[in-house]
């Protein structure tokens, strides 16, 4: 095998990150929202923050989603991308300690038992959806905050304008929603 061939297959899989990052379609915006991807992961040590090693990043999707696999659109860059990345990555986190969830969902229930449903509302899809988001979102605001700074990632959540809700409780009960995260186990 040729060295040029040995670096392109190093640079498919996403460099140094141990990490496999496919194009939905080979789009130059998904070659560059790859390129941007792994500029920030040699910026930023992600390693507490990922928990599924593959990425597929698809212009043609609308919303980022972690599951199947984790796939990320085009529309996002900078500190956007980054935090984008975390979140889905952060619902690998909770999926892969389900009971720890549990405990934290009714501790979240209790506390925000008229949590919105609906994106127009500032939730999420429902109202489990919602709840369960509170944790994934206050870890979210936490990893920025150890990646960024304290005010840099109060400044970006509260400019987010999906989850409204959900980020704006974040950033007013943080340490009750800390709180219940680490009460949980569930704290990184």
């Amino acid at each position: 095998m040729t060295w040029w061939v040995s670096l392109a297959a190093w640079i498919a899989v996403g460099g140094g990150h141990g990490l496999t990052i496919e194009l939905a379609s080979d789009s130059p915006a998904e070659r560059q929202t790859k390129t941007e991807l792994l500029s920030l992961l040699d910026r930023y040590d992600l390693g507490k923050w990922r928990f599924t090693g593959k990425t597929v990043i698809d212009e043609a999707t609308r919303i980022p989603h972690s599951h199947p696999v984790l796939t990320l659109n085009t529309r996002s860059s900078g500190i956007d991308l980054l935090a984008t990345y975390i979140h889905e990555q952060l619902h690998w986190h909770l999926q892969a300690n389900e009971a720890k969830l549990a405990k934290a969902n009714a501790a979240m229930k209790a506390r925000y038992p008229d949590a919105p449903t609906g994106r127009r509302d500032g939730g999420a899809r429902d109202h489990a959806s919602t709840i369960m988001h509170l944790t994934n979102c206050y870890l979210e605001y936490r990893a920025l905050a150890d990646l960024l700074d304290e005010a840099q990632a109060r400044a970006y959540i509260a400019k987010k304008t999906y989850y409204t809700w959900v980020y704006r409780k974040v950033l007013e009960d943080t340490a009750a929603i800390a709180k219940i995260v680490e009460d949980a186990g569930l704290a990184i």
